[in-house]
């Protein structure tokens, strides 16, 4: 390998090698910080709709043991069960209570309705709804077994749209004694509020504050495996949209959550967490695309492919640059050699760097100028000797 070759060897090698090295622990490094920033956002996001989703709940807790405890609700639900000639009266005194004193108070309600322990409905708002039996509805038989319970969200034919029933017993006003169910049925659409999960414009600014841009998602899944509120993406996704991913299906096993990437109900690689709620058996998802999550270190990895290719080709420039001013003087002192090797010591060294080879020019320039004089010498004295001879 020529001087050149091997100047250019070794200023490329280390270059190189160092330049992976750095650039490999740096993307890395990047890499693993960004993954884990955007994993704590995503956590703080599914905490935050978890503890949203629990205050929302309470609420509506808060709301129907308040209303339970009403003592025209208990004696009017303890009276129409008598049965005696009285009973329209107190039916339709009691409908008139609940439709202007209560219903009134919470907006998200649809409706009131009072069950006896039969399941038969005995005061409502909805008047076209008494005598209705829901002894087959979930929520009337756990109410039963609990003493109040809380629904899932579901279809109602009777609204065209989707609710879910809070319910608890009505006891009597002087003994513990069971005399009906009270429920409440709420718009499915309060829970979307709650929850945040609507992203309509109003609530995209508000997603890319908590760090979730474009792609960032926050839902809910039942037991069922059915989104309950809406998709960012899916058009009408509530009660249809089913999530069978890794993240629901790892939650509803370990009944606590999971963090990683897997794909999303699209097919989608994400980020994703998981929560488990379990008073309702649901999982709460916060999720974001991997190609977003990911594009600051895209980018970063284009810039550092750029600099690299930028820093080679400045180095290269260099180290040829260099390569060249060093051995054009030891080609000219190659060639000099050769000319004075064929005999031609009058061919002068025209090298005149002040380094080491300038030094080494200077002084084979010497040796060529002393060869000279001994050869001339040498000749002189040839002819000396033939003229004496």
């Amino acid at each position: 390998m020529s001087i050149k070759g091997k100047i250019l060897f070794w200023f490329l090698l280390p270059t190189i090698l160092i330049g992976i090295v750095a650039y490999g622990i740096g993307y890395y490094s990047i890499h693993k910080t960004v993954r884990q920033n955007i994993f704590d956002q995503l956590v703080i996001a599914a905490d935050e709709l978890q503890g949203n989703i629990r205050v929302f709940l309470q609420e509506k807790k808060g709301r129907i043991i308040d209303f339970s405890s009403d003592g025209c609700i208990k004696d009017g639900t303890e009276e129409i069960t008598k049965r005696d000639d009285r009973v329209r009266y107190n039916t339709e005194l009691l409908n008139t209570h609940l439709a202007k004193n209560k219903l009134p108070i919470d907006t998200d309600i649809l409706e009131m309705f009072i069950v006896d322990l039969d399941g038969n409905v005995i005061s409502s708002t909805e008047i076209n709804r008494i005598g209705q039996n829901v002894s087959s509805e979930v929520y009337f038989s756990k109410t039963v077994k609990r003493g109040s319970s809380i629904s899932d969200l579901h279809y109602s034919p009777e609204f065209n749209q989707n609710t879910f029933e809070v319910a608890r017993l009505i006891t009597s006003k002087n003994i513990y004694k069971k005399v009906g169910i009270l429920v409440n049925r709420y718009k499915g659409d309060s829970l979307r509020k709650a929850t945040r999960s609507g992203i309509s414009e109003e609530f995209r600014e508000l997603m890319k504050q908590e760090g979730l841009g474009e792609t960032g998602e926050l839902y809910i899944v039942n037991s069922d495996k059915l989104m309950i509120t809406e998709s960012r993406f899916v058009k009408d996704a509530i009660l249809k949209q089913v999530v069978a991913t890794d993240g629901v299906r790892t939650t509803f096993d370990n009944g606590m959550g999971m963090i990683g990437i897997y794909p999303d109900y699209r097919g989608i690689p994400v980020l994703g967490v998981s929560r488990y709620f379990e008073e309702m058996d649901w999982v709460i998802l916060a999720e974001k695309d991997v190609s977003e999550a990911f594009a600051p270190i895209v980018r970063l990895r284009n810039i550092g492919i750029i600099i690299a290719i930028t820093g080679i080709t400045v180095i290269v420039t260099i180290a040829v640059f260099l390569s060249t001013r060093v051995t054009r003087p030891i080609k000219k002192l190659v060639e000099t050699a050769h000319t004075i090797a064929e005999g031609n010591l009058n061919e002068e060294i025209k090298v005149k760097s002040k380094d080491e080879i300038g030094s080494l020019a200077s002084s084979f320039d010497t040796m060529r100028i002393g060869l000279g004089k001994l050869l001339k010498n040498i000749e002189e004295t040839k002819e000396d000797r033939r003229w004496s001879g």
